[in-house]
């Protein structure tokens, strides 16, 4: 029974991929944007660039500060790495990432992104510009972080057919600490 089980998940696997083509041309199947990375933190933000191109998209970009940027194109040659995480220059960072967003069918931020107050206004306008391009949007470490000590951050960017959303615990520590500062009823944290 188990068999039966992997063939029917492959198969429902198929029908939400895109059919192939010649004609198609890179990036049509699939491109990510990976906001994270800071001087501490360079793994997180490859592993989730990665692991897209794996499940099948074609472009993994990656914005991160400056100090990240060398050792994340190290460890990968197929990523695209933009360093434009500028703490120094808050404004122009943040037009740079909505322009990057513009070009991408799905982001995924604070993977590795760090705790610094500029991460934290970067996180805050990702998920306001997420939701005004209708992108989805995956929130995993950091991210999740500042959406626990302000969830307020969250429900202008959810508003009623804003985005697609996805929000991704890795442990039950962080989606309580959400659910908890949210005030929501379903358990204590």
């Amino acid at each position: 029974m188990p068999r039966l089980r992997n063939v029917a998940a492959a198969w429902d696997s198929l029908r939400i991929l895109p059919a192939l083509s010649a004609s198609m041309h890179k990036g049509q199947s699939g491109r990510v944007l990976v906001v994270g990375g800071c001087f501490e933190y360079t793994g997180a933000p490859y592993f989730a660039a990665s692991a897209a191109l794996r499940c099948g998209a074609d472009l993994a970009y990656v914005a991160c500060t400056p100090e990240a940027a060398v050792p994340i194109k190290s460890y990968s040659p197929e990523l695209i790495v933009h360093p434009v995480l500028d703490g120094s220059s808050p404004i122009e960072s943040l037009g740079r990432v909505t322009e990057l967003i513009s070009r991408v069918h799905a982001v995924a931020i604070g993977s590795g992104l760090g705790r610094s107050e500029f991460a934290g206004e970067v996180t805050k306008a990702v998920l306001s510009e997420c939701a005004a391009q209708k992108k989805t949007l995956v929130i995993d470490g950091d991210a999740l972080f500042f959406l626990s000590e302000s969830p307020e951050i969250l429900p202008g960017a959810t508003a009623q057919g804003s985005s697609k959303r996805v929000a991704e615990s890795s442990t039950h520590r962080r989606f309580s600490r959400i659910v908890y500062r949210a005030h929501c009823p379903l358990w204590d944290a």
